[in-house]
Formats: C-alpha cells, structure tokens, sequence
C-alpha cells in the first residue's frame, strides 16, 4: 500500500471519529433538555389536549398522565385525575393513605402545591385574570392562588366570593376586600367586627392610600386593640403610662358605662423622622349617672344621662406589624344639662 493510500486512510478514519464523537454529543445533549420521556405506554383513552398540543391520557393501568404533542410520554400514568392548569402545570389527584388529595405538579413532575386539598377550581376572572381556589381537605378552609399557583395569602380563609374583578375574603370576624389589577391584589375595602366591655363596633377602611400601608393582619390588630384599650378604659381605675382611663372628674358623677361607639375612622400620619404611624379616631357614647344638684340630703336623687366623647388611640408599625403605643379622650369634662331628667 502506498504512502498516499495510506495517508486518505487515516483522514478517513479521523473524519469518521469526529462524527462519531459529534453525534453522540448530539444526542447526549438532547437527553439533557428533552422532557422526561419514559418507554411506551398501552393509553386506553385520550382525555384533553392544551395549546401547546400536550395531551392528557389514560393508561392501561387506569391511571392519568400527559403525553407531548409528538405522542412522548412526559407524564407518567400514575396520578388519579389530572387537570391542565396553564403555564405548564397540572391539577393532580392521588391516593394518599387511603385518602384521594389533590395537589399541583409541573411537566417534570415536580410538586409545586401541596396534596393536601379536596378540590382546586379555576375561576376566570376576565380575559387576562386567571386564579385557582384550593379547599383544604383537613377543614375546609380556603386558599387562594394565582395563576401560577402562588399563594395570594398566607392564610385559609374561611369564603372566597369572585364578583367581576373584585375578590372578597372572609375570615372569622373579618371581612377584606380586594380588586385585582394585572395579577396583582389592590386593598379595596377592610372591615372587621368585635366589642369592647360588651358593645359592638366596626373597624372599617376604605381609603386606598391608608390600605396600601397596611395588611388585612395589622387592620386585625388595630380592631383587637381597640376593643382592648376600651375595656381597659371603662374598667380600669388606674391610668397605666400613655394610656387614660375614662374618668370624669366631678363629685357630682356617680356612675359612668360606655353605651355606644360610633364614627370610627382610620388614618395614617408620619412624623418628621418619617415613622409611620396610624390614629383610630371614634366617638363613644356613654351613660352618665350623677346626682340632681336640685336634690338634697335623704331625698338626693340621681340622674342618667347620654354624653359623647371622642377616643383617640395611636399605633406605630414597623415593617408588616403594628402596635398600640398611646390612647386617650380628648375631654373628659361634663356638666348637668337642664333637659336630663330625674331618676
């Protein structure tokens, strides 16, 4: 064999190693990226196919998975149920100690929401607004999601009401409500019921600019405080630092009992070094029980009468949390008035 012959030999064999080399580099490649595709599976029946041409089938094994739209297995059959959730994620049901939960996982397989609701439903609230609610299997709360099943709150609530693009969110006495604007939640409206020494009242917010500033937590610690300073106010004697006891100074008074609060309101307000700080304003009736100044000695009556005072209680937040720093009245003086009348 000639030197030239056996120099083509060698380039022959060189060029076919590199493409030896290059197609195995190829197809190793390929198997980095391509979705998880398992053998063949016998599918009994198709189910649903998404935009992308993925398709939900069900496999001789009577169990759910998801093929792509080259008829590759990407999921395997081994869920329940399986439910297209948009943004390549999936609604899976499967049997967990005995007990079928549903859940959400990615094309991967990846569980990217907890088994652990008994149902999750899709609630299309214009052409753009997609959200998911999720009951908890355990007691029935609610939890919502976004479209790409993110939780909205860190909390169950106890009702969801979807009306347009407004959602209504409940929880044990409060009542929150939120419009959603590209994906996101904007505080509409806050209301929250409780008491204080026996009489009810609403904490309510609807101002936009003192909602951005707070969270359906600290409105929740507003309205507890409240109530708190209040019991404390008519049932307390002594004053404690920062915080006045309701009481008139008048010989006359014998008795006082809060009857009514009223005209609650809640602002916002920051001082110079920019702290931010937020003022409950309400009115709050109370009863009044003093002596007739027209009586006198054994026949000395008394006469109960309605007077209104105005509470102010100051709060300081701090990040997504809120404290009551300071309460008092405003005036706390009191004069007989000729139209009350005798006991």
């Amino acid at each position: 064999m000639s030197n030239y012959i056996k120099f083509f030999m060698i380039i022959i064999c060189v060029l076919i190693s590199m493409f030896i080399v290059g197609l195995s580099r190829f197809y190793r490649d390929m198997a980095g990226t391509s979705p998880n595709v398992q053998e063949p599976y016998k599918i009994i029946r198709t189910v649903k196919t998404d935009e992308a041409g993925n398709i939900i089938f069900e496999g001789e094994n009577g169990f759910y998975g998801v093929m792509d739209a080259f008829e590759r297995v990407i999921v395997e059959p081994q869920w329940s149920s399986l439910q297209f959730g948009g943004n390549s994620y999936l609604i899976a049901t499967r049997n967990i100690n005995g007990q079928l939960l549903i859940g959400c996982t990615d094309f991967n397989e990846n569980v990217t929401v907890p088994f652990i609701h008994s149902n999750i439903k899709q609630h299309k609230l214009s052409d753009e607004t997609v959200v998911y609610v999720g009951t908890l299997a355990d007691n029935g709360g609610l939890i919502l999601y976004s479209k790409d099943f993110v939780p909205y709150f860190n909390r169950c609530w106890d009702s969801i009401d979807l009306s347009g693009n407004d959602i209504t969110v409940k929880s044990g006495n409060g009542t929150f409500t939120y419009t959603v604007s590209d994906s996101v939640l904007v505080f509409k409206n806050a209301s929250v019921d409780n008491s204080a020494v026996g009489i009810n009242f609403v904490t309510q917010i609807s101002s936009r600019i003192t909602l951005s500033k707070l969270n359906f937590g600290m409105i929740e610690q507003i309205s507890h405080d409240i109530a708190s300073y209040l019991n404390s106010a008519f049932t307390e004697k002594e004053a404690r630092t920062d915080f006045m006891t309701f009481n008139i100074d008048s010989k006359s008074v014998i008795e006082t009992k809060l009857s009514g609060i009223k005209n609650l309101s809640v602002y916002n307000s920051k001082d110079e070094g920019k702290q931010q700080y937020f003022i409950a304003k309400l009115e709050v009736q109370v009863a009044v029980t003093y002596y007739d100044p027209k009586s006198y000695g054994d026949s000395e009556t008394s006469i109960t009468t309605t007077r209104s005072y105005t509470a102010n209680i100051k709060f300081k937040s701090t990040g997504d949390s809120i404290s009551m720093i300071s309460g008092g009245f405003s005036d706390l003086s009191f004069s007989p008035d000729i139209s009350d009348k005798t006991e």
